[in-house]
């Protein structure tokens, strides 16, 4: 469980000629810096070498955005409002549910799987719901509530999806899935994953013509937030939405140029 700095300087500059990009590199670092002995009295991840080291990583291949632009949501609106919330199967609602979702809340796949389904409240003008578990960002503070308000277009709106959902899969509920919202669509109708809700999103993104080779089911943040931006939604409303502490998170990894009122969510899903 130790090593010397020349062994740690010699790994990570093998590392990065193998092709690591510079956050493989720092997991590297933080990994070898919890578990190697400080040297010189420094943890290993710390000293001025392997931060040099690090620099000059940073400086010949810099972290680059996964994406350098985006898709339109309008498309992917375009070919939802043809679904019928009323007429759809299960499994077309639920796909159709966790999309309009993603790009109404700006929400990752994992925090619309933990939507608890006894904290969803109906009212006439919106729906208020908590999420099962902590966001990605969120450190020693209260469950996230999100609230969404209902539009007029009923195809495109996230609330009577959200109710013709809870009552399609009413009759489908049990005490192994009657405190989670998103259910499998078939029997035993247990609990779904992120991953099968990521897998949901990356199919309406498919149907609607979107780049799924190139596109994840992530991507919804990315586009859902360069819209709202370029509709003249406040960044601070932007982030606040997509819960990112800093803009430069915004500006360097989810807003792309997109050839496309002051709301997240109505900037969104108004047409271009």
């Amino acid at each position: 469980m130790s090593g010397t700095l020349s062994n740690v300087l010699e790994f990570l500059t093998a590392e990065f000629h193998s092709g690591k990009a510079y956050r493989s590199l720092n997991v590297s670092r933080s990994m070898l810096s919890g578990t190697f002995n400080k040297i010189d009295d420094i943890p290993i991840g710390r000293h001025p070498l392997v931060s040099m080291l690090m620099k000059g990583a940073y400086v010949a291949k810099p972290p680059m955005p996964k994406y350098n632009n985006t898709w339109d949501p309008d498309q992917v609106l375009n070919h939802l409002k043809s679904v019928e919330n009323s007429k759809v199967k299960l499994i077309g609602l639920s796909r159709k549910l966790v999309t309009l979702l993603a790009l109404a809340t700006l929400s990752r796949s994992a925090e619309i799987a933990s939507i608890r389904l006894d904290s969803i409240k109906f009212s006439r003008d919106s729906v208020v719901f908590s999420l099962g578990k902590p966001t990605k960002t969120q450190r020693g503070v209260a469950l996230r509530s999100l609230l969404i308000k209902r539009l007029p277009e009923i195809n495109l709106d996230p609330v009577d999806c959200l109710q013709c959902y809870v009552s399609s899969t009413a009759p489908l509920r049990d005490q192994s899935n009657n405190n989670i919202l998103l259910i499998g669509a078939v029997k035993p109708h247990g609990p779904v994953s992120s991953a099968t809700v990521g897998r949901w999103i990356k199919q309406s993104l498919s149907e609607s013509g979107i780049d799924t080779q190139y596109f994840s089911a992530h991507s919804t943040r990315s586009a859902a937030s360069s819209k709202a931006a370029a509709a003249g939604v406040p960044v601070e409303s932007i982030m606040q939405a997509a819960q990112w502490s800093r803009e430069s998170t915004f500006s360097k990894h989810y807003r792309r140029d997109l050839t496309v009122p002051l709301n997240v969510q109505d900037a969104v899903f108004q047409s271009g």
